[in-house]
């Protein structure tokens, strides 16, 4: 484990100077990065287990290197890292960098859109995730429930419909396989379209299509409607997914409502946030969510809470709690909730 831990030191250290060195002397260069970590304590849980645990994890590292290479191409590269979570069998480990982005961006002069080659973010997130604002707390639905992936290796195109200043769309082809290789002949289709008629005011439509084999595909819907301004932001977002699981087998349905609503309260500079999840289907992935296992026995409500305090630009420190309640179960107990109050640091660089 010494020996692992420093090679991914020298690992880090080397790629940090590299990226450096690009930043001070290519023309338009920028690094930048960012980091939240957790103080978490868990009060109560569904496995007993857990109850008590607490520590110190880092939930993200980001380093960040963008450079425009002229007037209409563009670049970006993002290593991301993290703490092993501790709380599910056999993870155990230390930090380990990988490659998040890497993609060129090309944003033709004559026509609004930019095109994108390479392992950028998929349409999935780039609405709910800016608009719910609080990644460092907690991913959205989707992501939270490993219902879709945030990024992808492909060809993306964001940008206006023709003749309208309203309504904009993303659209990718991607391998299916986030951040990973391919492994299949199969590609994964994503399509959104978001309506903003009047100002804060927004709406979107997403699908998605994944052909694993022949009769195991996956199709993900998925509406959201929020408003926000300067100071308030809320909104709701609903997730319908299809699993075909192969001849003879039900397919597996699962459906997911977030609503969440956020707002500054005097003293300038303090918000206040808070999210209910409602999962109407068990979540068979849910004892593999990292940080947070949730139960697979049942549906549940999963509440985040909490007050960001921001005592200097780009430093965010977030007391905030994360709860799940289950239903009764059809067969079975009824699982203890899980409640784990949490510290956030998050700041910016």
């Amino acid at each position: 484990m010494r020996i692992h831990f420093w090679r991914n030191l020298r690992l880090i250290s080397v790629i940090a100077l590299l990226m450096g060195s690009i930043a001070v002397f290519a023309d338009g260069g920028k690094l930048s990065g960012l980091f939240f970590s957790d103080y978490y304590y868990i009060a109560a849980n569904h496995n007993e287990d857990l109850k008590s645990r607490n520590g110190f994890w880092i939930r993200r590292i980001y380093l960040k290197y963008e450079q425009k290479l002229n007037e209409t191409f563009s670049t970006r590269v993002r290593l991301e890292m993290g703490s092993p979570d501790g709380l599910r069998d056999g993870v155990f480990g230390t930090m380990r960098p990988f490659v998040k982005d890497s993609y060129l961006k090309w944003s033709p002069k004559t026509i609004d859109k930019d095109i994108y080659f390479g392992l950028s973010s998929t349409p999935t997130f780039s609405v709910m995730e800016p608009l719910w604002g609080y990644r460092p707390v907690e991913k959205t639905l989707l992501d939270l429930q490993k219902l879709g992936r945030t990024r992808d290796f492909g060809i993306a195109v964001k940008g206006h419909v023709p003749g309208s200043d309203i309504l904009s769309y993303h659209a990718m082809v991607g391998n299916g396989a986030s951040t990973g290789t391919e492994t299949n002949k199969y590609k994964k289709g994503y399509l959104s379209a978001t309506l903003k008629p009047s100002e804060g005011l927004l709406a979107q439509g997403y699908v998605d299509f994944e052909p694993r084999t022949p009769d195991t595909n996956r199709m993900t819907l998925m509406s959201i409607v929020a408003y926000k301004n300067e100071k308030f932001r809320a909104g709701g977002q609903f997730v319908h997914q299809i699993r075909t699981q192969g001849e003879g087998q039900d397919d597996v349905t699962t459906q997911g409502l977030s609503i969440f609503g956020v707002a500054e309260v005097k003293p300038a500079k303090v918000w206040v946030f808070a999210r209910i999840d409602r999962l109407f289907d068990p979540n068979p992935a849910g004892p593999s969510i990292a940080y947070v296992p949730i139960s697979d026995a049942t549906k549940s409500n999963t509440i985040i809470a909490g007050i960001d305090l921001s005592p200097a630009k780009d430093v965010h420190i977030i007391p905030n709690l994360f709860v799940v309640i289950y239903d009764q179960p059809d067969q079975g107990d009824q699982p203890d909730t899980d409640v784990m109050p949490r510290l956030t640091i998050y700041f910016l660089f």
